[in-house]
């Protein structure tokens, strides 16, 4: 699965898509319909000038999300490559009745980090299988007959038997603690 694609689990994700701004074209997308080169240019330019005020109010604050709002969605733009002068960004529309945004942007940052950090390595790692149970426990019940002052009468006759299923393990437990 791309990394990108998971942002489509986010609640009320609608569609999500990758922009190359420098060839007015999306070079990704997953859900809704297929971004064209209008979608491309229209994003470019909002990202623009989102990044040219950033810079007017302070030129050293970087930008983060770019929101757009509609009456039935949120549009979350996100420049993947600012260090670069801005190349890319990817756009992830919210169904604005289904989405919560604030959640929605944490999401959408963390899936872009991702993205940006490139393919994780695969690691492989072995787990040991556990223990096998042995059918019973190998000591018979005659075993413990120097203990019947310790041990509730019955509850020997059930040392060893297999597990049936819950029920029956279930009414086992509960006969041998009324008998306590």
């Amino acid at each position: 699965m791309q990394p990108l694609e998971m942002a489509l689990e986010i609640g009320g994700a609608l569609s999500v898509a990758v922009f190359s701004i420098r060839d007015a074209a999306a070079s990704w997308w997953a859900g809704g319909h297929e971004p064209d080169g209008d979608d491309a240019v229209a994003v470019g330019a909002l990202a623009g000038a989102a990044a040219t005020l950033v810079r007017l109010v302070d030129p050293d604050d970087e930008m983060g999300d770019i929101l757009l709002t509609t009456t039935s969605a949120f549009h979350v733009l996100r420049v993947l490559d600012p260090e670069v002068g801005g190349t890319q960004v990817a756009h992830l529309t919210l169904s604005r009745g289904a989405a919560n945004l604030a959640l929605a942007r944490r999401e959408f940052k963390d899936i872009t980090d991702r993205y940006l950090a490139g393919p994780e390595p695969e690691t492989v790692v072995e787990i040991e299988p556990l223990p096998k149970r042995q059918r019973g426990n190998g000591l018979p019940a005659a075993a413990f007959a120097e203990r019947d002052e310790f041990v509730p009468p019955g509850w020997l006759e059930l040392v060893g038997q297999p597990y049936v299923n819950d029920e029956s393990a279930l009414d086992r437990i509960i006969g041998t603690l009324k008998q306590l």
